[in-house]
């Protein structure tokens, strides 16, 4: 998200989900916030950060960036 100004329903496809949503879902679930977020954030590092924000649950996020299994 960093390195390219796609916007995140074009990373999304060129990824090969199945919309922008499940995507976003994705990220969220392995990085804490959204990918827009992430993009702002990572790309105005050099700010000050507060402190790390969980998910929800308290996970860190390689705890929760885990492929789901897929339904038959």
């Amino acid at each position: 998200m960093v390195h390219t100004d796609l916007a995140p329903a074009q990373v999304a496809d060129r990824l090969g989900f199945t919309s922008a949503t499940v995507f976003t879902k994705f990220f969220r679930r392995c990085t804490g916030e959204t990918p827009s977020a992430f993009r702002v954030r990572a790309r105005n590092r050099r700010a000050p950060r507060g402190p790390v924000i969980r998910p929800a649950g308290g996970r860190p996020p390689a705890a929760v960036c885990q492929p789901r299994p897929v339904r038959s």
